[in-house]
């Protein structure tokens, strides 16, 4: 009974969302890698607009080519951890790792937040600038 709850709520947040690798919704932790037509500096700050478009943003603390941020509590769950690193590459453009996982270890369901997470990172950087997706992926 209570998966069947479990999973009528994670199709209802998920389903009407408008992002790809909709597969990889049902695991906490998600992992994005892409690739920005920027350099390093500017994907920094770029990166950090991204994450500051999400509602809920907080805690936000750029160190280098590193941008964390917090969430705050949802009834989805009790706010996430979001890392973006930027790394340089030789052809010019920097490599971004966009991770989110929920802020508390013993968490097991956030009913697709994470992905939706990472998937509007990527959504606004895409909308500013030119963006591929490496690797899309999911778990520990």
């Amino acid at each position: 009974m209570a998966g069947a709850c479990f999973k009528l709520l994670h199709r209802r947040y998920v389903d009407p969302l408008q992002f790809p690798n909709k597969e990889l919704a049902g695991d906490i932790n998600q992992t994005r890698v892409a690739m920005i037509d920027c350099g390093p500096d500017a994907a920094v700050l770029a990166a950090r607009e991204a994450v500051l478009s999400l509602p809920g943003t907080k805690r936000l603390r750029t160190a280098g080519r590193k941008v964390e941020a917090r969430t705050g509590i949802s009834l989805r769950t009790f706010g996430e951890v979001i890392d973006v690193s930027v790394e340089a590459t030789e052809s010019g453009k920097s490599r971004l790792t966009v991770e989110s996982r929920p802020r508390f270890s013993g968490t097991t369901i956030d009913y697709g937040k994470s992905y939706e997470n990472v998937e509007r990172i990527l959504a606004h950087l895409a909308a500013k600038h030119t963006t591929s997706l490496v690797s899309a992926s999911s778990g520990p």
